[in-house]
């Protein structure tokens, strides 16, 4: 096995977390595993020269064309993983250089979150190639939790990735103790529901509506769906009318099996009863068997979900199995 994994970052720039990054490489390669950064990233993060130039441009990123270019580079460099070090915004401004004919076939893992999103979903409309959403780099600089996030990112990387349950423990935010996990919460379960795993961040994934980079919806679907907290208390009237523009979409209520909602970040104010109640008032959703809770959202500690692969619900074992 060739134990490399290669940073890019496609949204945010390096340049606004040096010591993150840092602390990030130190953990990672203390485990065993190569990290190298992609060029223009880590030209990014060499041209700091004092806080005041933290900010690589006035959208927080280094141009399209040279993030474009890592994700290029670092496909052919043969690495287990391709591992992005944070979301934020801009993904969507590279995908017009991105190769995408010589992506196809490539086992290389892409893992992402967040604003990552377009490009998970967009390799796989594109490429047809399996993506791995719900953990990026910044993850490995909380203490607390990065060991058992690290437990999930370590069985992918080895292959050994085959199912999901419910994390031991929680944090509310990045400075927040650690606290006894509130498991997952379950809606119509039904065991066995089987389909390919299409979303991530929704407020994001609708970015992609309507354009040649939205995955088809042509066969049995699980929605896999996580957002952040940036709305605040009304989150849920955000995270609502997204889903419902989601469903609008040709192919999805037809092909809809099962849907798995992310565990929300305690600024979001959006817990399992109120997501409940939210499914309950979508009459297209009213027997669809839901998980509620999954680590894959915008939380501490973290798990991933594959993009473009197939996943079953198990509900009485609480457990997702990556087929």
């Amino acid at each position: 096995m060739n134990k490399k994994i290669i940073l890019v970052s496609p949204a945010y720039s390096l340049a606004l977390f040096p010591k993150e990054v840092h602390q990030m490489v130190d953990f990672i390669e203390s485990k065993g595993w190569a990290v190298d950064i992609a060029p223009n990233a880590l030209k990014s993060l060499k041209s700091l020269k004092s806080l005041k130039s933290r900010v690589a441009n006035e959208f927080n990123s280094m141009p399209p064309k040279e993030r474009a270019e890592d994700i290029n580079w670092a496909f052919v460099q043969n690495p287990t993983a391709i591992l992005s070090f944070i979301g934020g915004f801009n993904s969507n401004d590279i995908l017009k250089y991105l190769n995408w004919s010589d992506f196809k076939g490539n086992e290389v893992k892409f893992i992402g979150h967040s604003d990552l999103t377009i490009l998970c979903n967009a390799l796989y409309a594109k490429s047809g190639i399996t993506t791995w959403t719900g953990v990026s780099g910044i993850n490995f600089c909380v203490k607390e939790t990065r060991e058992e996030t690290w437990e999930s990112l370590q069985a992918l990387l080895e292959g050994k990735l085959k199912l999901l349950k419910p994390k031991k423990s929680f944090q509310n935010s990045f400075d927040s103790p650690r606290q006894d996990s509130i498991g997952w919460t379950f809606v119509n379960p039904k065991d066995g529901v089987k389909g390919v795993s299409i979303g991530g961040n929704l407020d994001t994934l609708g970015l992609l509506q309507g354009t040649e980079y939205m995955p088809k919806f042509d066969q049995p679907i699980i929605l896999v769906l996580e957002d952040d907290d940036l709305v605040k208390e009304e989150t849920i009237y955000q995270f609502k009318r997204s889903l419902i523009s989601l469903l609008m979409q040709d192919g999805v209520l037809e092909n809809l099996q099962g849907l798995v909602f992310g565990r929300f970040s305690e600024g979001a104010k959006l817990n399992a009863e109120r997501l409940k109640m939210m499914l309950s008032s979508i009459p297209e959703l009213d027997r669809i068997p839901a998980m509620i809770g999954v680590e894959i959202d915008h939380c501490l500690p973290k798990a991933l979900l594959p993009i473009g692969s197939k996943i079953k619900l198990n509900f009485t074992k609480q457990e997702i199995e990556i087929l």
